[in-house]
């Protein structure tokens, strides 16, 4: 059999590993916790491909709620914008 690679507490995106879920047929699956505080299980190969990077909280329109665009850098664009055409 076998073992896959320990991922645990390796960062994916959005998603942290926790621990090894289970194996359906060849698959691993892992439990992972995205940064909003939700649980996934993903497969691993998914993980390591890249193409699941969150527990689909992103998909909510929640890109533009204010932690987010601190985490990007654009909420300090948003402040100078503000200051340079508004004076208040």
């Amino acid at each position: 059999m076998r073992i896959t690679k320990d991922i645990t507490g390796k960062r994916f995106g959005n998603l942290v590993a926790l621990d090894l879920s289970h194996k359906k047929n060849s698959d691993y699956y892992w439990i992972t916790q995205c940064d909003c505080g939700n649980f996934k299980t993903v497969r691993v190969n998914r993980l390591n491909s890249g193409s699941v990077t969150h527990c689909g909280c992103n998909k909510k329109g929640d890109k533009f709620q204010l932690p987010n665009l601190i985490k990007l850098g654009i909420f300090d664009k948003i402040k100078l914008l503000i200051a340079k055409y508004f004076i208040f």
